[in-house]
């Protein structure tokens, strides 16, 4: 019964004595069983932040991915945008433009070592590879741009594309 929570409601409302005493009733007659068997108990106390945190630990992920999510959902159908509008689509593109970045860095140190005839083949290849993976990480920022029309549409429609 790990996977198993005993959510306790109304601490909210009621009075602290007597929601101690309620909540002792229940782990020693009612919920022991269940306790013994590894389920857990918890006190919602009526917080939106404890929900999410309590339905992430249910279904195993971060309250903060459950969040990104529904705001991808909401982005996408209510507001209508494509995905580079989106907020994950924008921190895609940041992220790739610090990977652009990492990525020419790593490019200027291969180039500024001095090489022996042994490595240099070898460098060239990683040179090659590193190139390959810009080229690549390029046509992907290309495709989340937004193109200058549709920016044009969304302010006159007054939402805001990056």
């Amino acid at each position: 019964m790990h996977k198993v929570t005993l959510l306790q409601t109304m601490w909210d409302v009621v009075n602290q004595e007597v929601g101690e005493r309620r909540d002792k009733d229940l782990r020693t007659n009612f919920w022991k069983p269940m306790t013994d068997a590894d389920a857990k108990i918890e006190k919602f106390r009526n917080n939106p932040t404890q929900a999410w945190e309590i339905v992430s630990r249910l279904v195993g992920i971060h309250a903060d991915q459950i969040k990104d999510a529904v705001l991808l959902q909401e982005e996408l159908v209510t507001a209508r945008k494509r995905v580079g509008e989106s907020s994950a689509g924008k921190e895609i593109y940041n992220d790739y433009q610090r990977l652009l970045d990492q990525q020419r860095e790593r490019l200027r140190q291969l180039q500024s070592k001095q090489l022996t005839e042994e490595n240099r083949q070898n460098i060239e290849k990683q040179i090659q590879d590193l190139d390959a993976q810009l080229n690549k990480t390029f046509e992907e920022i290309r495709q989340l741009k937004i193109p200058f029309l549709r920016k044009l549409l969304l302010m006159f429609k007054g939402t805001k594309a990056k």
